[in-house]
């Protein structure tokens, strides 16, 4: 039982802290190198304020490293809390896993490996979408590049294929 806000203030800090650390060092290393570039020079050059360019171009641009980052963390941010619902006594998906590995209930402990399967590929999925509708041209080149210096010509009567070198 939850009871109140008040019951959730160390479960959160005893999971919060550190990717919080972590993200904000990530964020910061990206807006270094992000307001480094050409086009923040640019867009200072053009007038913008300096809230224009900071949140406008240069942390739209830095948080593509920490949206990544962020599911990686995803599944550390799970187990620890298992481990923090064990620790508090929390009734959920943690403990209840726990309780099924201490009684050799195998039906639960699939059924969790599985949606927690499930639930990492999604995430995963929906980061590559974010990734691919934030930085379109690099999702595409990265995808594309190892086919973009080679094509492939076929002739289907013998069932040749020769591939040619573009440079």
């Amino acid at each position: 039982m939850i009871g109140t806000w008040k019951n959730l203030i160390l479960p959160v800090l005893a999971l919060g802290i550190r990717p919080i650390g972590v993200f904000t060092q990530l964020t910061r290393s990206a807006m270094l190198d992000v307001l480094s570039q050409d086009y923040i020079r640019t867009a200072r050059s053009k007038g913008l304020s300096t809230f224009q360019v900071n949140f406008k171009h240069g942390l739209r641009n830095a948080l593509n490293p920490v949206s990544t980052a962020i599911t990686g963390w995803f599944a550390s941010l799970v187990a620890g809390a298992f481990f923090v619902e064990n620790v508090f006594a929390y009734d959920g998906l943690g403990l209840e896993t726990i309780r099924a590995l201490e009684t050799y209930d195998i039906p639960v402990i699939l059924g969790v490996v599985l949606f927690m399967g499930a639930t990492f590929v999604v995430i995963n999925i929906l980061s590559d979408i974010l990734y691919v509708k934030e930085e379109y041209r690099a999702a595409v080149e990265n995808v594309l590049e190892p086919y973009l210096n080679y094509y492939v010509v076929s002739d289907l009567k013998e069932g040749l294929q020769a591939v040619h070198l573009l440079d």
